[in-house]
């Protein structure tokens, strides 16, 4: 889409029409559409992390943590 059309639309671009021109016999189709805004977000999330293994190697501190499924909220 031109840049211009940002200025000049509403800000959730519900005003936006989009149209097939493809030649059906019937003119233009309007094709429907969902504008899906990306949005950054940020939480903090506290919870146990077993520790898996925990050992000393030439005099270094090294461990595993569980953090469990990343997928999970």
């Amino acid at each position: 889409m031109p840049v211009e059309l940002y200025s000049a639309a509403r800000p959730d671009l519900a005003d936006i029409r989009i149209f097939s021109m493809a030649n059906t016999g019937a003119g233009f189709t309007e094709v429907p559409y969902l504008l899906i805004h990306p949005h950054d977000s940020s939480q903090i999330v506290e919870r146990t992390t077993p520790l898996l293994n925990l050992s000393e190697i030439a005099g270094n501190t090294e461990f595993l943590l569980d953090l469990g499924d990343a997928l999970s909220r």
